[in-house]
């Protein structure tokens, strides 16, 4: 941020740095909330389909949001690699979730 806005003084790059982190964190423990949610709804055989969808298409436009969000003084306030990452890193497990949740184990 200091060299993408040389005029802000310290405290301001601060904060700011300091928002967007606190921001992704309680994005981050609010998801994995969620997927303790949906695995309890595992254990307990209810609502599974459901939830897991539920959360995977919240936390997915939540994640696409982050990723191209802009803000006044920003063209983007994620930078573009920490915003693919976090596109990219719970994809796999929420798709497996998905494939988990909607294909039928074989009958043995």
């Amino acid at each position: 941020m200091e060299s993408a806005y040389p005029e802000w003084g310290a405290d301001d790059v601060r904060l700011d740095r300091n928002a967007i982190v606190v921001y992704l964190v309680v994005v981050g423990v609010l998801g994995l909330v969620g997927w303790l949610g949906a695995l309890w709804c595992a254990k307990r055989e209810r609502w599974v389909r459901a939830s897991v969808t539920t959360l995977f298409v919240l936390g997915m436009s939540v994640l696409a949001i982050d990723a191209g969000a802009s803000g006044e003084a920003y063209d983007r306030i994620v930078p573009l690699w920490l915003g693919s990452a976090l596109l990219v890193i719970p994809l796999f497990p929420g798709v497996t979730a998905l494939l988990a949740a909607w294909v039928k184990a074989p009958l043995r």
